[in-house]
């Protein structure tokens, strides 16, 4: 189960004890802070990176030239 939540490890804290009041087990918990894409992609809706990829022209196969010994 994933939550995103804003209010940090006291949210974490109480959503621990209340699953532990309701003796659901819990085998791993984790508490993450958003990542620069994370937050990027909650405001705009797209990751960051596929903004570059269209910003990025195709590139361009390249030709080699064979040189005269």
């Amino acid at each position: 189960m994933v939550v995103p939540i804003s209010a940090g490890a006291p949210a974490l804290t109480q959503a621990l004890r209340a699953l532990d009041a309701e003796h659901v087990p819990i085998i791993d918990v984790s508490l993450r802070r958003p990542s620069f894409d994370d937050v990027f992609l909650n405001l705009t809706g797209h990751h960051a990176d596929d903004e570059i990829r269209e910003e990025q022209p195709e590139p361009r196969p390249l030709i080699r030239r064979r040189r005269d010994p």
